[in-house]
């Protein structure tokens, strides 16, 4: 909760806080942790500078296509690792 309190901190000077910006942050942060791996910190970490740079990136190349690249991405990872990068199989899993 602490981590997500200074997360909340540090946003609201780039992005005016209003009702429903949640729904934002919290897809970006799914598409994190999937493309990172279940579980796994450092995972999240390499995620989340993956997901900027490729963000940042797109917004460079096709402005407006720039939400639609980071999702490019998770696709990709998904059919190449279906645990993420650094996740693990599920162990007696299907």
């Amino acid at each position: 909760s602490a981590l997500a309190g200074v997360g909340g901190a540090l946003a609201a000077p780039f992005n005016s806080p209003v009702p429903g910006m949640d729904t934002t942050v919290i897809v970006e942060c799914f598409v994190i942790v999937i493309i990172g791996g279940l579980g796994s910190l450092w995972g999240s970490f390499l995620g989340a500078l993956i997901y900027g740079l490729v963000f940042i990136f797109g917004s460079v190349i096709i402005p407006n296509w720039q939400d639609v690249f980071p999702f490019l991405l998770l696709l990709g990872v998904l059919l190449i690792r279906p645990w993420g990068l650094f996740g693990r199989p599920e162990e007696g899993g299907h």
